[in-house]
Order: structure tokens, then C-alpha cells, then sequence
């Protein structure tokens, strides 16, 4: 039997990646994962904090608070010791690099994957803002790629060699 990297002690994933590419259901599957095998577990995105009345609306004006709710959230999580799922764009490295150091104050470990896939994004992203961030987003050292097995939503990933299951 493999070795579950996620369920061999507390951590924080982070999941970035383009629109479209597959990180909300990724990241509810790894908690549902998660919590299936008896872990604490949660999952924050910034996109949590732009659904009104159960809708998502996303308002640039509410974006700066809606990071910083979700980094409270992952940080209260985290100190509670839970492992926590972070799902957002990033871009670049300067909103993950809080939650990087984060970790490393805590002593958790992490692992940034990369989703690598296009599915049709809920969000209605306008094209230029998706061909800005399409250009603008960054390789970072270490990320793990995840690419799903055909439109199933099914994924594949491997962390230090070892199985995360989802």
C-alpha cells in the first residue's frame, strides 16, 4: 500500500493555476480526500469571499479583503493544526510567498501544485484579463504539475515520489 503524502502529517497545499484550469474542484476533492481518511482538514480561496447570496460576483473593490480573509482563515487553520488547501490564481510569487512563509514559520510543510489544464471556466474571466494573466504567470521553482486524466476531473500526482491520492 502507498504512502499518502497528505495523510502523513499536517500540511498546506497550495494549489495555483490559470482560470479554468481545474483548481477549485481539484482542491475540494484533496479535502474530501482528506477528511474521508479521518483528517482535519479545510480549504480556503479567495473566491469564498465574492459569493453573495450564493452566487459568485466577483468586485475588484472587495479583492484586497477577500485575500486577506483567506489568509486569516489558512492561518487560524493552520495554528489549530489542521492541514489546509489554498486555491487561487497566484499569478506570481508575491501573494503565495505569505503563505509559503507561513508554513515555514509554523514548521508545516508544503507543496505548490500547478494545474496545468483548461476546462471552461463559471467565472466569465474577460479574455484580455485572461491573456494578461496567461502572460504574466510564472514558473516556480519546485511546483508540482497537475494535469487531469481526460474531462473527468481524475488527476494523477506525486509529491517527493510519493502518491498524493485524490
Amino acid at each position: 500500500m502507498k504512502e499518502n503524502w497528505l495523510m502523513s502529517g499536517q500540511r498546506l497545499v497550495i494549489v495555483r493555476g490559470l482560470p479554468g484550469s481545474g483548481k477549485s474542484t481539484f482542491a475540494k476533492r484533496l479535502l474530501d480526500g482528506i477528511k474521508s481518511r479521518g483528517g482535519k482538514a479545510s480549504r480556503h480561496e479567495n473566491d469564498d469571499y465574492h459569493i453573495i447570496c450564493g452566487k459568485y460576483q466577483y468586485d475588484p473593490a472587495r479583492q484586497a479583503e477577500a485575500v486577506l480573509a483567506c489568509q486569516e482563515e489558512t492561518a487560524k487553520d493552520l495554528v489549530l493544526g489542521m492541514t489546509v488547501v489554498v486555491s487561487n490564481v497566484f499569478v506570481t510569487t508575491f501573494n503565495l510567498q505569505w503563505y509559503v512563509n507561513l508554513a515555514d514559520s509554523l514548521g508545516i510543510r508544503h507543496v505548490i501544485l500547478r494545474m496545468d489544464n483548461k476546462f471552461e471556466g463559471i467565472h466569465n474571466v474577460p479574455a484580455n484579463v485572461y491573456k494578461s494573466m496567461s502572460e504574466n504567470f510564472v514558473d516556480i521553482t519546485n511546483e508540482v504539475y497537475v494535469t487531469a486524466n481526460g474531462d473527468d476531473y481524475s488527476f494523477d500526482v506525486f509529491v517527493d515520489d510519493v502518491e498524493v491520492i485524490v
